[in-house]
């Protein structure tokens, strides 16, 4: 998992799952699920964040939320990514999700 490797390697993994799963599901060999589409919405937003980019908002499983948001605090700790990520990432996804998860 991506929370035991160290934050100079994070990224670098974020990109070949992004890319696995989007492979995955291109060919069938996977099915879209609220799974893949929350990793993969985690992959795209730190790619994303890394180019200096926003990403619009959207949902992701709540229960998803704190474990992401741990990461991006790892990732900006380690200078992987700019000290703005984590309220790009509130903004993006913890509103929205939880205005989601509410109804």
């Amino acid at each position: 998992m991506i929370d035991d490797l160290p934050p100079r390697a994070v990224c670098t993994a974020v990109e070949r799952e992004r890319r696995m799963i989007e492979e995955d599901l291109t060919y069938q060999r996977a099915a879209p699920s609220v799974e893949t589409t929350s990793i993969l919405d985690f992959c795209h937003f730190i790619e994303t964040v890394s180019a200096g980019e926003i990403i619009p908002p959207h949902s992701l499983p709540i229960d998803h939320v704190g474990f992401y948001r741990k990461i991006i605090a790892r990732l900006i700790e380690a200078d992987q990514l700019p000290a703005q990520a984590h309220q790009q990432f509130d903004t993006a996804f913890l509103e929205v999700s939880v205005k989601a998860f509410a109804n």
